[in-house]
């Protein structure tokens, strides 16, 4: 009978152990960053009949960020070069993050005073951006290589992504 138990209590703790490892859903305009859960009012910009997408988020006016990518419905993984442009730029506590692929041969970031030439500011994390007839959302989620957790979702409806006029 205590041969039981304790291979009971031993799966118990074995899957209580897994389900702390899984990230929890983000909520729409939600950024954390080192622990910390952060608000924010979002926008996006689709140039025109392109693929090209601008997001924005603004949660105080020292911390913001944007994005940029030309592409929709893509993911990727963040560690490694794209063959596309992508791009992040934000301040949280006011201490710069950055990270930018130019193409497969460019990438370059920052975070904090470090920078980052020829590889990227993330030992893990993947994005992700969906466009569909509700709206855009763009998330991500990773580890940067100062050790600190980054995950945002942004989400803009349909009805208020702008749309410059097409030249």
């Amino acid at each position: 009978m205590k041969k039981l138990l304790f291979a009971l209590a031993a799966v118990a703790m074995l899957f209580t152990a897994c389900n702390k490892d899984r990230e929890t859903p983000l909520e729409n305009n939600t950024l954390v960053y080192d622990g910390v859960t952060y608000q924010f009012r979002s926008e996006a910009i689709l140039e025109g009949q392109s693929t090209y997408l601008s997001y924005f988020a603004f949660i105080s006016d020292n911390d913001n960020f944007q994005g940029h990518i030309d592409g929709l419905n893509k993911t990727f993984d963040l560690t490694q070069p794209q063959d596309f442009m992508f791009d992040i730029y934000m301040y949280i506590n006011q201490m710069p993050i950055n990270l930018t692929f130019y193409d497969a041969n460019s990438i370059n970031g920052q975070i904090g005073d470090t920078q980052y030439s020829g590889e990227s500011i993330f030992s893990e994390g993947t994005f992700t951006n969906t466009y569909d007839n509700s709206g855009v959302t763009c998330e991500l989620h990773g580890t940067l290589k100062n050790g600190k957790k980054l995950a945002y979702k942004v989400s803009v409806p349909e009805n208020e992504i702008q749309r410059p006029p097409h030249k």
